[in-house]
């Protein structure tokens, strides 16, 4: 009897020990190993990258540091504090404070012109080359970034390979004409954010490292994101991997499903147009951009997420208190009425 349960025992821990190194080398799916350890099967892979191995570049400007960068500090800033650094064109103390030194003054202008956009991508790829990270990721100041999302899928592309991801902004590609010669190709819109592998930014280096991303940019008369998908669809051959999930303010932010924002990676907004994603939350008055509502949408443990009943409500409620406190004194005055007559 003993010999039975010790026969039992060993072939019970070769068909574990096969079943792991089966899914080690994703070539199957044990339900019951899964189930058991609960383990997700993306950590047997010897490519499964962290959150430490993400470096995301925001770039911003001094206009916007009352504004934009209270709110990406606010939300989705808490998300992924140690790997976001932000670019901007002025020393800006108190939110260097703030981010534990990650502001960085790229000494570009705060102008709108491509050049100096590309400036600051150029100072953002540098930063990037500097640290072992092995994803280097884009996005604006207006974009909100669902970080756990960004993570899944990035998981799904091997960090060894070649790869740039991004979301395009024309339906069709983008033609430029040099020297009687025509370049066809695909981009990344900066707007939606972008995410390039370490391997494929090294590739990229002799064209983008210390300033020459900004030559380039001036060659083309283009800005960073049409400059970055020129050098890497035209110079080195590598295709643009068009991601549904990043979004810009360039869409019609509205049409987004609700249902689908926890597996959507970025959002946009652009107030002049009210652009904006339809979301519950707070008044449309108090979270005009809706990035605090998603927020709270996608990840309502955070401290800013509990008073959101009282923010949306906050008019009605003083107003129901004043209400009662007139029909009361009313009341009281009523019944005081007759013996003063």
């Amino acid at each position: 009897m003993a010999g039975r349960k010790l026969v039992k025992s060993v072939r019970t821990l070769i068909i574990i020990g096969y079943c792991s190194f089966m899914v080690q080398q994703r070539e199957v799916t044990c339900g019951f190993l899964k189930a058991g350890l609960n383990l997700p099967l993306s950590r047997f892979n010897k490519n499964y990258v962290t959150l430490d191995d993400i470096f995301i570049g925001v770039k911003t400007t001094r206009h916007y540091e009352q504004t934009r960068l209270p709110l990406i500090m606010q939300t989705w800033y808490q998300l992924a504090k140690k790997q976001i650094w932000f670019f901007t064109d002025k020393d800006d103390p108190l939110n260097q404070k703030l981010t534990n030194g990650h502001m960085v003054n790229t000494k570009c202008k705060a102008s709108y012109e491509y050049k100096n956009l590309c400036c600051k991508t150029g100072v953002e790829y540098d930063y990037f080359l500097k640290t072992n990270k092995k994803w280097f990721c884009h996005f604006d100041d207006d974009n909100y970034v669902n970080v756990p999302h960004l993570l899944t899928v990035l998981n799904r592309y091997n960090y060894d390979d070649y790869w740039y991801l991004g979301q395009t902004s024309m339906d069709t590609p983008t033609t430029i004409e040099k020297h009687n010669s025509l370049f066809t190709f695909r981009f990344g819109t900066g707007g939606a954010g972008i995410c390039i592998t370490r391997n494929l930014a090294v590739k990229m280096s002799p064209f983008v490292i210390g300033g020459r991303l900004m030559a380039v940019c001036e060659y083309l008369g283009s800005g960073d994101d049409v400059t970055l998908g020129f050098i890497i669809e035209i110079l080195l051959h590598t295709k643009l991997t068009v991601m549904p999930e990043f979004h810009s303010h360039l869409e019609n932010m509205g049409l987004l499903n609700p249902n689908t924002f926890k597996e959507q990676v970025s959002f946009s907004y652009e107030l002049e147009t009210k652009n904006v994603i339809n979301v519950p939350g707070f008044s449309k008055d108090y979270d005009r951009t809706r990035f605090l509502s998603l927020h709270c949408f996608l990840f309502p443990h955070f401290n800013l997420c509990r008073p959101q009943q009282n923010w949306n409500t906050r008019s009605e409620l003083v107003n129901k208190d004043i209400n009662r406190l007139i029909s009361v004194n009313r009341t009281r005055l009523c019944k005081k009425l007759p013996s003063v007559l």
